[in-house]
């Protein structure tokens, strides 16, 4: 093969975590939002500017001013408030252009990582697990951003401009303020805390029914196969117990220190105002009405806005969750390692076992044990043997998802440890023994990961998958719709797709695992005669329990507990009378 090396530099593989991600992901926003910024700060004027206004105005009507005064104080409450529409629309055009992208860029990242992610990886963990990261967690950092960042940067200018008035009107209150403000952050803090365990805790319940709900749709077949279904709905209820008891729990909690903080945020505002007439009663000079209008304004914004952090508890404990969520993700190790290796552009895929064993872990007997073996250009190898004995395994590691515990395993001699396997495995089709189907047409399924193909090649891959004959009885032809997980298709049929889905990408190498299992005899010979056929061009290896699929093979290879017991074609492995011979009779009887 012709092969080329392209290293990435040291360290490609490793990721930050996700506090520095974040920052990165705002390099091409930090304009946008540094405008964002301006315009809610101009826009949120009226917030602090207002009391002062109304503070004004009472000491006005006290002072009994005049009517030009008072259309003048008119006249610039209107124009604060009529500025606040086309600056807040500016903010958020800013604002939601930047956040929305970010969150794209944060899901693109996430399914970058999720394709680096080895096999074994997602053998331990749930599809619904994974999901939740991509959607669910995305989300919650999402809303983080969209409620905290523009709540935070309001409660600044507040508390900015309620001291910045304040010391400028009547420095006499300001240690008013000054213990109310500490007094409000510190329940704030004493909220969050309880409530980020209630909703660590909901998360993972909610998680858990997700993981549920996926494995009862998944497997609904053998539930109603074995009637079980009982079994199936007291799975899903205990875990949606679970998130009921968790939820109620966390309501609880907002509820309590809700109602708590109301009670001290108003206290704290009787308090300021009380504070405030016992020093204009004190006689301190120059505190008027007006003033004592303006301090209670102010402590009550700052109280609301503390108030309004409190009520973002929640949201904060969910994005600070998911954030350790998305970057325990980004910081996964258990990568398939392919940065800065050899990439494959023209293999004759020679692939050859050098005494490989492999063990799963936790498993005291190695699924595969000291095998040996080679599959040429154009050759048609067949695994065969009992359930469990090793095929699927070696499949596996034929492919570079799984690494050799000992030995290699070699393309056209080059070991596949030194290989990117991505660029390898665009030579390579699988038809794996369940066939995956998706949402769409049978030509969107058979074309699914390429483009480009003309009618005449799809239905050149649709006739040496024998499937050419049922698609043309549908009414849409290669457009009819297949359902969900292909619904409207028979699994014979689903198979078939599945297989020219294979075929009319030509590849150099062919891998079937059990692929002709749910096929009819007819059907299956058709394709058998196919693969026979078609063999001359690529090389196949076919893992097969009906061994009426591999009687053509060049080499069929015998697997028991890991080991390559026997091997040779059809007519040699009967005249043996061993383990082949036993399995065919068996099959024929």
């Amino acid at each position: 093969m012709r092969i080329r090396a392209k290293v990435n530099p040291e360290g490609a593989d490793r990721r930050p975590r996700l506090g520095p991600v974040l920052w990165q992901l705002t390099r091409g926003h930090r304009g946008r939002f540094a405008v964002a910024a301006v315009a809610f700060t101009v826009k949120s004027s009226p917030v602090w500017l207002m009391p002062v206004l109304v503070s004004r105005i009472v000491d006005l009507v006290v002072a009994h001013g005049t009517l030009t005064q008072l259309w003048i104080y008119g006249g610039l409450g209107v124009v604060l408030l009529a500025q606040n529409y086309p600056l807040n629309m500016l903010f958020v055009r800013l604002f939601s252009r930047g956040t929305r992208e970010i969150s794209f860029t944060l899901r693109t990242l996430l399914a970058e990582r999720m394709q680096e992610l080895s096999i074994l990886y997602y053998t331990r963990s749930s599809a619904a697990f994974i999901q939740n990261k991509l959607v669910r967690d995305v989300e919650s950092v999402e809303g983080f951003i969209d409620s905290v960042l523009p709540l935070g940067l309001s409660s600044v200018l507040t508390l900015i401009g309620a001291f910045v008035a304040t010391g400028i009107s009547e420095p006499a209150f300001l240690p008013i303020l000054l213990i109310a403000v500490p007094i409000g952050g510190a329940l704030v803090t004493a909220t969050r805390r309880p409530i980020a365990r209630g909703n660590e805790k909901y998360r993972n319940d909610v998680e858990l029914l997700s993981s549920r709900a996926g494995e009862m749709a998944s497997m609904v077949n053998v539930v109603r196969a074995h009637g079980i279904e009982e079994v199936a709905v007291s799975r899903l209820t205990e875990a949606a117990r679970g998130v009921q008891a968790s939820g109620f729990h966390l309501d609880i909690l907002i509820g309590r220190f809700g109602a708590v903080g109301w009670i001290a945020f108003q206290a704290l505002s009787l308090f300021a105002v009380l504070g405030g007439a016992f020093i204009a009663l004190g006689g301190v000079s120059g505190v008027t009405a007006g003033d004592i209008v303006l301090l209670g304004s102010y402590v009550a914004l700052l109280t609301g806005s503390v108030i309004s952090l409190t009520g973002l508890a929640p949201v904060i404990s969910r994005g600070i969750n998911a954030m350790g969520s998305i970057a325990s993700l980004l910081d996964e190790r258990d990568l398939e390692p392919n940065h800065g290796k050899i990439e494959v552009s023209d293999p004759e895929c020679r692939i050859t076992f050098a005494d490989v064993t492999y063990s799963y872990s936790g498993q005291i007997a190695p699924a595969v044990d000291g095998v040996s073996m080679e599959l040429a250009p154009g050759g048609l190898v067949a695994l065969v043997g009992s359930s469990g004995s090793g095929k699927s395994t070696l499949l596996n590691l034929a492919l570079g998802f799984l690494r050799p515990t000992a030995g290699q395993v070699l393309l056209d001699g080059v070991n596949l440890e030194h290989i990117d396997r991505r660029t390898f495995r665009r030579f390579v089709s699988v038809v794996p023994q369940e066939a995956v189907m998706f949402r769409g047409t049978i030509r969107e399924n058979v074309t699914y990961g390429s483009s480009g193909f003309t009618e005449e090649e799809i239905y050149a891959a649709l006739h040496e998958a024998n499937a050419l004959d049922f698609v043309r009885q549908f009414t849409d032809g290669l457009d009819t719709a297949v359902g969900e997980r292909g619904a409207q298709l028979s699994g014979g049929q689903r198979q078939r797709i599945a297989l020219a889905r294979a075929l009319i990408r030509v590849p150099r190498l062919l891998l079937l695992d059990e692929a002709t299992s749910a096929l009819d005899s007819e059907s299956e010979a058709l394709i058998r005669e196919s693969l026979v056929r078609s063999a001359r061009s690529r090389s196949t290896l076919v893992i097969a329990h009906r061994l009426t699929t591999v009687r053509a093979a060049d080499t069929i290879l015998v697997v028991e507990n890991g080991k390559i017991v026997e091997h040779g074609n059809h007519h040699a492995l009967l005249k043996l009378r061993g383990r082949y011979s036993e399995l065919y009779q068996t099959q024929m009887n």
